[in-house]
């Protein structure tokens, strides 16, 4: 008898483990970026009769915990049914989140040696299970957030000496989507970015958008060019005619950045933006 069936004494599915001889679990993730949420749409495949029957008679349910090893968040859901959604907030996660699937028991359920279970396990005979018991832990699966993120994500900010003052241009570098500018306006710009978002939303960000959306097939297996097509198709955009009415499109993904700019100028109290005052 294996240290495992010792530390176990109900029989668990779990990968390199031999408490069932044929049966396995799995796990699929589709993971897409809304309104600010990350939602994991997450289905099972467990080959197990005696653990498909405990789900179907409400003694087990299927579940997953999530965790972002960059800011510890943790968070789970559970189903009755072989499939959920996960949905975490985009501000709680970075990088990566790891998902592990389980079957848990929902109450105190007996279970009864089979067929499937290893000898060992048989003549062990049946047994009690305590609710919140694992049943069945699947292989982990990783959401590369990178590989889902918004398009603003692959904006970047570059300075350039030869730059004007206060102009700035548009370029495409590897995985970026590239604003060049001066050294003093890349200095005021990346204040705004950190307090005044709307302001750049409005003005460089959504040329940069504008600016992607027409440069995008010719960039196709860029990390941009991939965000960019599934933004515009979450939207309900056709990506191939996208660049017809690429300004309109780049604000939609923006979330209409002028609205935006009149909320965060409403919130202000209605002051003037920087300079208008000597403008007049």
């Amino acid at each position: 008898m294996s240290h495992e069936t010792l530390l176990l004494p109900h029989p668990v599915l779990r990968p390199g483990g031999f408490d069932y001889k044929d049966a396995s679990f799995e796990m699929q993730v589709k993971a897409r970026r809304s309104d600010g949420q990350l939602l994991a749409d997450v289905s099972f495949e467990l080959s197990s009769s005696a653990l498909n029957r405990m789900v179907e008679s409400g003694e087990a349910r299927f579940f997953v915990l999530a965790k972002c090893a960059r800011t510890y968040h943790r968070c789970a859901s559970s189903s009755g049914t072989a499939a959920l959604r996960l949905v975490i907030p985009s501000g709680d996660v970075t990088d990566s989140v790891k998902i592990t699937p389980y079957v848990v028991a929902s109450k105190e359920i007996q279970w009864l040696a089979s067929d499937e279970h290893d000898d060992e396990i048989r003549d062990m005979g049946s047994g009690t299970v305590p609710p919140g018991a694992i049943l069945a832990v699947g292989e982990s699966d990783a959401i590369e957030l990178d590989s889902i993120d918004s398009v603003q994500t692959y904006i970047k900010l570059s300075s350039q000496e030869k730059m004007g003052e206060g102009l700035y241009s548009l370029g495409t570098q590897g995985d970026f989507i590239v604003i060049t500018m001066n050294p003093e306006t890349y200095v005021a710009v990346t204040l705004i970015r950190g307090h005044a978002r709307a302001l750049l939303y409005s003005s460089i960000y959504t040329a940069a958008v504008e600016y992607a959306i027409h440069k995008m097939d010719d960039c196709s297996e860029s990390k941009w060019s991939k965000a960019l097509r599934q933004a515009l198709e979450e939207h309900g955009i056709d990506a191939e005619t996208a660049r017809d009415k690429a300004n309109l499109h780049a604000q939609t993904l923006l979330k209409h950045p002028l609205a935006m700019l009149i909320d965060w100028h409403s919130a202000r109290g209605g002051a003037s933006p920087p300079g208008e005052e000597d403008a007049e």
